[in-house]
């Protein structure tokens, strides 16, 4: 009995070989999309890289599993979700460009998903823009501008065929820039970077979410 209570006190005793330690990856990151009882969600663990940038998140969010719901709402074109007006064929009332904050902005299809449906149930043709996120605010606003522009060249040239509409029927529509967060900061430093390049005809106002 004593034997076995020695043998017992020097095993607690004793020092357990150290593990090696695990590191969290160096870049913030996007884990876990998925789809709970017909709702979307979207669960996030985020850190900073060395250098205190944010940019791995956009490769972080792109690798994640996203959930596109069975006939989806929205049009893929130069890196933007296009979410035309209901139902198919409706002449738009205008066209929104949406930004979405950080970290969620990566991903609006899933984060901003009821938000911009409800814009265009309601008539409207919603561009949203991803973006990488990043302490550089004009590389990002540089960013949004050149996706936007090229996906809304696009549409003025083209038009919007799987949604019905010609470019005829977005030629002359107002344009308005709607934000949320971070994403309304980048709208009017967009504006300000870039004011001798908009199309001031257009162009109607900036909501502020």
């Amino acid at each position: 009995m004593a034997a076995a209570a020695a043998t017992a006190a020097a095993h607690l005793l004793s020092t357990p070989p150290s593990a090696s330690p695990v590191h969290p990856p160096p870049h913030a990151r996007i884990l876990c999309a998925h789809r709970t009882k017909g709702v979307a969600t979207l669960s996030c663990r985020a850190s900073l890289g060395p250098d205190g940038s944010l940019a791995g998140l956009a490769a972080a969010a792109a690798a994640a599993p996203r959930v596109e719901p069975r006939g989806r709402p929205y049009l893929r074109e130069h890196s933007c979700l296009i979410f035309p007006p209901s139902p198919r064929g409706r002449r738009p009332l205008a066209v929104v460009k949406f930004l979405g904050g950080a970290f969620i902005g990566a991903v609006p299809e899933v984060t901003y998903s009821h938000f911009l449906k409800l814009l265009a149930q309601e008539g409207f043709l919603v561009v949203s823009v991803p973006y990488n996120v990043t302490f550089d605010h004009e590389a990002a606003a540089r960013e949004v501008y050149e996706r936007f522009h090229g996906c809304y060249g696009a549409l003025l040239s083209s038009g919007l065929p799987a949604a019905g509409l010609s470019a005829m029927d977005i030629a002359e529509l107002p344009l308005y820039s709607v934000g949320h967060s971070n994403g309304a900061l980048l709208q009017l430093l967009v504006g300000s970077y870039f004011s001798e390049k908009i199309p001031k005809a257009r162009f109607r106002g900036c909501s502020i979410l």
